[in-house]
């Protein structure tokens, strides 16, 4: 992993800031940014959250917030050559049922705080594997189980592709820090989690 991704290692006491870089990028990737949002950005939370991934947050300008919008349809929304959200696009070409009703089974028990009326978007899929590594941090015995490799190899993996192409069809410099080093992330996690030490426990 290289500068521009987060600089820490796997342990357990670090759980919760895997969970809350999912729950930056999901955030970032779910909706525009508006000028309320980039205020609350100034937080020592979220403050913490960016310099953990090596990305400055805009100023909360009325004329950057116009930028951010432009630039965050012309990569997610379109109407050419944009880079749809949805992992069903990705896997197939369309949005497909199977996708779907995998994560309506998903999310019988993992309920992401956002909503959305197509299931498999991306930004939702990071915020429920937030969503896990926090039920994980708080219940240790869980911490063992396969629910958070199942969920990203199933869920979540296919985002390294739909990150890569963001970045190259962003104008903007921040979108393309983020999502470049979104990409990254994703594929240091592929690697976390298929690793021999995460394999079951017998």
């Amino acid at each position: 992993m290289d500068d521009t991704s987060p600089q820490f290692g796997h342990q357990q006491e670090n759980l919760l800031s895997r969970a809350g870089i999912y729950e930056l990028l999901a955030r970032l990737i779910l909706k525009e940014l508006d000028e309320e949002t980039l205020v609350l950005f100034e937080s020592p939370r979220w403050k913490r959250l960016f310099n953990l991934c090596d990305i400055h947050p805009p100023e909360p300008t009325e004329a950057l917030v116009e930028s951010l919008a432009i630039d965050y349809c012309r990569v997610f929304i379109g109407p050419n050559q944009h880079c749809p959200p949805y992992q069903s696009v990705w896997n197939s070409g369309q949005l497909a049922s199977e996708l779907m009703d995998s994560m309506s089974q998903f999310q019988d028990f993992i309920k992401p705080r956002s909503e959305s009326s197509i299931k498999d978007h991306f930004g939702i899929q990071l915020e429920m594997m937030a969503f896990i590594l926090v039920f994980q941090n708080q219940n240790p015995q869980e911490r063992g189980s396969n629910l958070a490799k199942h969920f990203f190899n199933s869920h979540v993996q296919w985002g390294q592709r739909l990150m890569a192409a963001a970045t190259k069809r962003s104008d903007c410099e921040f979108y393309q820090k983020t999502f470049n080093m979104a990409a990254k992330w994703i594929a240091h996690e592929t690697q976390h989690f298929n690793s021999p030490e995460q394999a079951p426990k017998k």
